[in-house]
């Protein structure tokens, strides 16, 4: 009997001599990590001895790791792109009565482009864009009712661009800390386009101004890679000055166009990136007026039947955020 109670007392003595040993340990933080500053008072720590794993219930953050995570955060207000390229472009024009035709065929144009936008961390931004090229290739086709008929080679043109736009990015996902993003940014604004060729006695200059509307989407993948896409459309007024031996002339009408470009851009960090881009342009224009000033003095009005100005570019270059 006395053999059976002292087991009885026993056995649960057993069972907890065999459980796992924890052990819990009281330390003084400040002695422990010296670095870490403002975290005073005990932390605790429990731990399994025999595997030797521990967990700390209270992990303090460095002042390293904070400053870290508040340089991820930080917005560039100002970004600037600088790009270089060629460019592709045919104007021509023609007139009701009397019948002449001109085409400004082929123009080869290398040219330079800026780009500076101030944008807020709430996504409102604006926008400034200016191009200028120089035509170092090209032909003039010109033909009239009569059946004459008369070909040229460029001597020498250009091309610029000025635009102005406001409007606001809304961002689809994180692009700091997701592997895939997004960002879509409605536009409106305003622009000045204005070309100017020669060829042999013949000279003509055009002026494009107008108000448009766009849309800019990025897509972000990898953390370092982007594909960029934006269109716009536009409304304005075209004007347009000529002058040769015979005459001058003066034109004008309603204009209308559209925009579009695609292209890559590879980000290393947030300070900078490079880009490679391919655009397209198409211009044209209602029925307007033409005048021909003749050397006499005296004037012939006459019908603007259209205007049609089509342009392709790829560029390249460099693009900073501050």
């Amino acid at each position: 009997m006395k053999r059976l109670v002292c087991l009885t007392l026993l056995f649960p003595l057993t069972v907890i001599a065999d459980e796992p040993a924890l052990k819990m340990h009281f330390f003084d933080a400040e002695k422990a990590e010296p670095a870490i500053q403002n975290n005073q008072g005990l932390n605790m720590i429990i731990f399994d001895e025999d595997n030797a794993v521990a967990e700390s219930i209270v992990k303090p953050v460095s002042a390293k790791q904070a400053t870290v995570a508040v340089a991820e955060r930080k917005h560039h207000y100002w970004s600037f792109g600088l790009k270089t390229g060629y460019q592709n472009e045919s104007l021509a024009w023609k007139t009701t009565a009397p019948q002449v035709k001109e085409n400004w065929h082929a123009v080869d144009l290398w040219n330079i482009q800026a780009d500076l936008e101030l944008k807020l961390p709430v996504g409102f931004l604006v926008r400034g864009h200016a191009v200028y090229g120089g035509a170092f290739a090209g032909d003039l086709l010109q033909s009239n009712e009569f059946g004459d008929s008369n070909q040229a080679r460029l001597t020498s043109g250009y091309a610029m661009e000025f635009s102005g736009a406001v409007g606001y990015e809304f961002l689809l996902g994180n692009r700091n800390n997701q592997s895939v993003w997004g960002g879509i940014t409605p536009l409106i604004g305003y622009e000045y386009q204005e070309q100017e060729y020669q060829a042999f006695n013949k000279r003509y200059q055009t002026e494009w101004q107008s108000g448009w509307i766009g849309l800019d989407m990025v897509l972000g993948f990898e953390k370092s890679h982007e594909i960029f896409m934006n269109s716009s459309l536009h409304w304005g007024d075209f004007n347009a000055l000529g002058s040769q031996s015979l005459y001058s002339l003066e034109q004008s009408a309603n204009s209308q166009g559209y925009k579009a470009g695609i292209g890559y851009r590879f980000r290393p960090s947030d300070a900078w990136a490079l880009s490679v881009g391919f655009n397209y342009q198409h211009w044209d224009t209602k029925s307007g007026n033409e005048s021909l000033v003749l050397p006499s003095g005296g004037v012939i009005e006459s019908e603007l039947n259209s205007v049609m100005r089509d342009v392709y570019g790829v560029n390249a270059g460099v693009e900073f955020n501050f």
